[in-house]
């Protein structure tokens, strides 16, 4: 499961080549691993992300997807956190 920006996370798999599914995470859901779909608990950014320039209108989002995946896990619904680069 992803927490971040759906918009952003479905374009930048459209980059790649790559088929991705990215349905909403529904917790009422068993979701079941498989290869090309992944789950997301949508995070809108505030501005358009360009790569390698940290935009503080998108710091609120940022911290968010923090937020709820860090609470995801110590309610023990999810197992653990990777991030990918976070801007800082």
């Amino acid at each position: 499961v992803a927490v971040g920006d759906a918009r952003l996370i479905a374009a930048r798999a459209q980059l790649t080549g790559r088929a991705l599914a990215a349905p909403a995470y529904d917790p009422a859901v068993h979701h079941v691993h498989m290869p090309g779909v992944l789950p997301v608990i949508d995070v809108a950014l505030a501005a358009e992300p360009v790569p390698g320039t940290p935009d503080p209108r998108n710091a609120d989002a940022t911290l968010a997807t923090l937020s709820i995946a860090g609470e995801l896990c110590l309610s023990g619904r999810f197992d653990g956190v990777v991030t990918a680069p976070v801007q800082k």
